[in-house]
């Protein structure tokens, strides 16, 4: 059974050692002969991590939006659980009512979860780059050797910080779909209450909210 789905959460540890061990090989990096075509491709995954810093940002956005929209629409059917709670006189319609407002809540409490984690994926980060500033302190060396460290600490930095903000972006899309979960299994809850009531206008009401919700997901 995926337990993520039902609570996503997040294990993880610090990459500063490693951080300073790859600065200290950069810095007596040395392709030799082959300096231009590693310049190259430095140049070459800079750019890339660079879309991948955008692309991290533009879906933290959007799982934010509809984390937000989530959100609302859950308070809208929160009637759904509170009307059934006072009217229901059996034991079996009391847990039932009770088991739909546990997993309504549950899921309320995801979706702000998934709203907090996507909030953190927009947040602002440092972000390194190469200035001109960079060009004055080319020593006796070779030039493009300069540079291809250089360009490797700074991919070597934007690296940590792009992980965090995909990390950032990829639990928000975990919290957002077990959100989802917990909503249909809240509706299907409330399902079995109208068929064991006997009301066929309830249940063709769930039924369509039900179909509604699997069409978002």
């Amino acid at each position: 059974m995926n337990f993520d789905l039902l609570w996503p959460r997040l294990s993880g540890k610090s990459d500063d050692e490693s951080l300073k061990r790859d600065l200290e090989l950069i810095k007596k990096a040395d392709p030799g002969d082959f300096v231009d075509v590693a310049l190259g491709e430095a140049r070459r995954l800079y750019d890339q991590e660079q879309q991948r810093r955008s692309s991290a940002d533009s879906k933290g956005g959007l799982y934010l939006g509809v984390a937000t929209a989530f959100l609302a629409s859950l308070i809208t059917l929160s009637p759904l659980a509170i009307d059934i709670i006072g009217r229901s006189e059996s034991g079996l319609y009391s847990a039932l009512s009770w088991l739909m407002v546990i997993t309504m809540g549950i899921s309320a409490i995801v979706a702000f979860r998934c709203i907090l984690w996507a909030k953190h994926a927009l947040k602002v980060a440092a972000f390194r780059t190469m200035s001109w500033r960079d060009l004055l302190n080319v020593g006796d060396e070779k030039v493009e050797l300069t540079l291809f460290r250089d360009t490797l600490k700074c991919l070597r930095h934007n690296y940590v910080a792009t992980n965090e903000k995909v990390t950032n972006v990829k639990m928000a899309e975990a919290l957002l779909k077990s959100a989802w979960f917990w909503l249909i299994l809240s509706l299907l809850v409330r399902l079995f209450y109208h068929l064991i009531e006997g009301s066929p206008s309830g249940s063709e009401t769930i039924i369509n909210v039900i179909s509604i919700c699997s069409e978002m997901a």
